[in-house]
């Protein structure tokens, strides 16, 4: 096993209020830290917390780059997204092509008038990402690696846990 302090991270963060539901995405060396800092500037507790890492910092931000480029739809404010309706079926799915490397020359040359193009090749090659769940004890992370795409959807759309 890594060790935490070599790794980088995407983060998946759900908050709760009342029926709506909202999902950060983003980016970290420190998840802990980060994680601390979310909930600090959140009006409402965090609810679970996901992640992917890499040793690779470009991985990481060029993931991060296009998730928010294909997600403008449903952005609510800065890198919170409402994350109700098609959202997490959309983050799911687009999950899978980024595993995949399922995205073509074309694709990237469109997305790269957005995002540079050195952040984008990061998409053409298949990965193994599988997501972790986060869960804090007397004040470590502690890290569940989930067994595939359809557990991490049935732990995001799961009822309302708390994270702290």
């Amino acid at each position: 096993m890594e060790k935490q302090e070599s790794l980088y991270f995407l983060y998946v963060i759900k908050c709760n209020f009342k029926d709506l539901n909202f999902i950060k995405i983003g980016k970290s060396r420190s998840l802990k830290s980060r994680i601390s800092n979310i909930q600090t500037g959140c009006p409402f507790r965090i609810s679970k917390i996901f992640t992917i890492s890499s040793e690779y910092e470009d991985e990481i931000n060029g993931i991060e780059k296009y998730l928010h480029y294909r997600f403008q739809e449903y952005c609510s404010n800065g890198e919170w997204y409402d994350a109700n309706g098609y959202f997490i079926i959309d983050f799911l799915n687009e999950f899978e092509r980024i595993n995949n490397g399922d995205f073509s020359w074309d694709e990237i040359d469109y997305i790269s008038d957005e995002i540079h193009f050195d952040s984008l090749e990061i998409l053409l090659h298949s990965h193994k990402y599988i997501f972790k769940t986060v869960n804090k004890v007397k004040g470590n992370l502690i890290y569940r690696e989930l067994k595939d795409f359809s557990t991490f959807y049935e732990e995001l759309i799961a009822g309302k846990s708390t994270f702290y």
